[in-house]
């Protein structure tokens, strides 16, 4: 089980993915062919109820970290039933991309886990 994370070590893809649902977990391995290293740094922080700060250039996959985390803990909720009415995440994005981040690091995301965990 991972404990804590520092930049020096961050943790292997196969722990990371060993904390998802199995169903987020395909939807980020069909999707990606290894995780980059803010995707391995924030998962596991945010799986831990670590309040986190991702800051990485364009493109390094830090949005769809914070995203894919966050949908695996609500989904990780819901199966134990436990999901309440109430604010779980705060995301703030620039508002240039705010539009693109919903669309494309969100709503896609969240119709294709779910399309997936209907198979399961």
């Amino acid at each position: 089980m991972i404990k804590y994370i520092t930049s020096d070590k961050a943790p292997e893809d196969k722990e990371v993915f060993a904390i998802l649902r199995p169903y987020v977990r395909e939807w980020f391995e069909t999707g990606f062919k290894k995780l980059t290293p803010p995707q391995r740094l924030s998962i596991p922080a945010i799986h831990l109820g670590k309040n986190t700060l991702v800051t990485a250039p364009t493109g390094s996959g830090k949005t769809i970290s914070g995203f894919g985390a966050i949908i695996n803990e609500l989904c990780n909720l819901e199966e134990k039933q436990e999901l309440k009415d109430e604010v779980y995440c705060i995301y703030i994005s620039p508002l240039k991309a705010l539009i693109n981040d919903v669309e494309k690091n969100l709503i896609t995301p969240l119709e294709e886990i779910s399309e997936i965990a209907k198979k399961k």
